[in-house]
């Protein structure tokens, strides 16, 4: 028969307190800000020709600056957590906080808008406040032992919730029913979601055909909007507190997945991604003769984001935090998808204008673009960068002759890029 090897007994009291390196950090940050402070009030020390006002307010504003800077290093250095047999009590700034086990409700972890998450201990009543510990306090397998027997609210909720999809008559009349339709929609948004990867990647490290992988990429976060709207619930915007990159492609189907798991489908990644990449692409590949046009095309986005937050509301907890990510990732879309269609489908005739070649560079490592400094040409008055296709980078030469196309835009939009000279080519007059 297999043995196992027994847990040793732990030894009580146990003390945690940040590691060495993260107080030594914090130390710095803090001391840093408070450097000017000392500096004002050693300052106000000398200034006996001054004002009894200037003076005073010399020393209120280095106040300002060494009070927070010393509050910041106090509280690093007296920060402790101590675990007894049947307690926990957690040294701050302000004071120590005490809570036996027979007092404690659950537990807790929660993801700040800033800094590292961080677990929260709730009591049964209300007279004992919470705890709140950071991930940074340097917890280990002793503290996971510790709190083996006390309730993990976020599991309780997970529970319930899935519980309360899975029971949803929306989404079937009988449970398989609902379990199948739950693990059909998780497929087709695995799928969409692999094809959202690999079109990325295909169009970031080598951009053809260009339009069919723009136009792709474009199509995705709208066909993510649309499985929200039409679907019964089986699809979901991910939740910040709850995000975990491994599970924005996956094919587990729903009656399968670990208790406490949302069974419905996640499409994070069609909403997310295609902005960014496309983002990159507009920038990396274009330039406007009128810099702030960009404005228009992220507005567009704006307003797709409030779209899809209204009809993610009935799925999602919409925190602040979820909220402003999302606008961020639908601002990247309108701006790199309203660019890249701008341009790609501008079939109107072009205006070349020859310039001297100034400087050559490449940006990138593994996913290279390639630009031209170019002298001052047609409605540019001075020298400015214009991207160029690599066939031409590799022909051109500094101070020779290169050519610029000025475009009009599918939506009047003006851009520019290099181009082969030719006979109607306006000479450089400038």
């Amino acid at each position: 028969m297999p043995t196992h090897k027994a847990q040793p007994p732990l030894l009580f009291p146990i003390v945690y307190r940040k590691a060495f390196w993260r107080q030594f950090l914090h130390c710095i940050g803090a001391a840093l800000v408070a450097a000017p402070g000392l500096i004002g009030l050693v300052g106000a020390a000398f200034m006996q020709h001054h004002g009894t006002g200037d003076v005073v307010f010399t020393c209120i504003i280095g106040l300002v600056f060494t009070l927070p800077g010393a509050g910041i290093m106090a509280a690093v250095l007296r920060y402790q957590v101590t675990l007894e047999p049947d307690a926990i009590s957690v040294r701050t700034l302000w004071g120590t906080r005490h809570l036996r086990r027979e007092q404690i409700a659950g537990c807790r972890k929660v993801q700040g808008a800033i800094g590292p998450p961080y677990l929260v201990i709730f009591s049964k009543t209300r007279r004992n406040k919470e705890i709140r510990i950071p991930k940074t306090a340097g917890l280990d397998a002793r503290f996971e032992l510790w709190l083996k027997g006390v309730s993990d609210l976020d599991a309780v909720d997970r529970a319930r919730a899935q519980a309360a999809i899975i029971t949803d008559t929306k989404l079937g009349v009988t449970p398989d029913e609902r379990l199948r339709n739950l693990t059909h929609a998780r497929h087709i948004a695995g799928g969409l979601s692999l094809l959202t990867v690999l079109f990325g990647c295909w169009f970031l490290m080598f951009p053809h055909p260009y339009e069919v992988l723009f136009a792709a990429l474009a199509c995705f976060p709208p066909a993510a909007m649309a499985l929200l709207a039409f679907s019964r619930g089986e699809y979901r915007l991910d939740d910040s507190s709850r995000f975990d990159a491994m599970k924005l492609i996956t094919f587990t189907r729903a009656e399968n997945l670990p208790a406490g798991e949302d069974p419905r489908a996640t499409i994070l990644t069609l909403v997310s991604a295609p902005g960014l990449i496309l983002a990159i692409r507009a920038f990396s590949d274009l330039r406007l003769l009128h810099g702030d046009d960009w404005a228009i095309f992220a507005a567009f986005g704006v307003i797709l984001c409030i779209a899809l937050l209204i009809v993610a509301r009935q799925h999602t907890r919409l925190t602040g935090v979820v909220c402003v990510g999302y606008l961020m990732f639908m601002c990247a879309w309108g701006f790199g998808a309203g660019l890249l269609l701008n341009a790609s489908f501008d079939w109107a005739p072009t205006e070349l204008y020859r310039t001297k070649i100034l400087a050559k560079s490449i940006q990138g490592g593994k996913i290279r673009s390639y630009s031209l400094r170019v002298a001052p040409w047609g409605p540019q008055e001075q020298d400015n960068t214009v991207p160029v296709s690599d066939e031409l980078f590799d022909d051109a030469q500094v101070g020779k002759t290169a050519c610029v196309a000025l475009h009009k835009g599918l939506f009047g939009v003006r851009w520019y890029a290099a181009a082969e000279c030719d006979a109607d080519a306006k000479p450089d007059e400038k």
